[in-house]
């Protein structure tokens, strides 16, 4: 097993920073979401009040993306900021590379996937499948 995969033990140690990133991400993309549909509905001529509004979600669109970069920083991969997915690459005897797949709201990673599956595809996690140690 690579040493840049995760066991089940190593990727719940990083929840606590994980669900704050996450949390944060994807609340300041919702805000330039509802700036940039906002924008859209009110049209301003007024040049100003554009490069105010734009100078926002540039902001909150760079912010949300610094968190996302912080995400994938500690090894994970950042799925939809939307639904809040995270995936942990990690590996299972028998089954070779999978991911750890965890959501904003859970309390505990669950559930797995193939790498060459998604979300749809996951299935609960049996720990007697999981090393809770790194293989030599």
């Amino acid at each position: 097993m690579p040493n840049d995969y995760f066991t089940l033990e190593e990727a719940h140690s990083l929840l606590p920073k994980i669900r704050e990133l996450m949390s944060e991400a994807r609340e300041l993309k919702r805000r330039a979401d509802a700036k940039i549909i906002l924008g859209r509905v009110l049209d301003t001529p007024d040049p100003v009040a554009l490069a105010m509004g734009r100078g926002q979600v540039e902001f909150l669109l760079t912010e949300t993306t610094r968190r996302l970069e912080a995400i994938r920083g500690l090894g994970c991969l950042v799925k939809d900021v939307d639904n809040g997915l995270v995936d942990f690459p990690s590996w299972i005897p028998g089954q070779g590379n999978v991911y750890l797949c965890w959501r904003l709201g859970e309390e505990r990673i669950s559930f797995w996937h193939l790498q060459s599956e998604g979300f749809e595809s996951r299935k609960p996690i049996e720990i007697s499948l999981f090393s809770l140690r790194k293989f030599s």
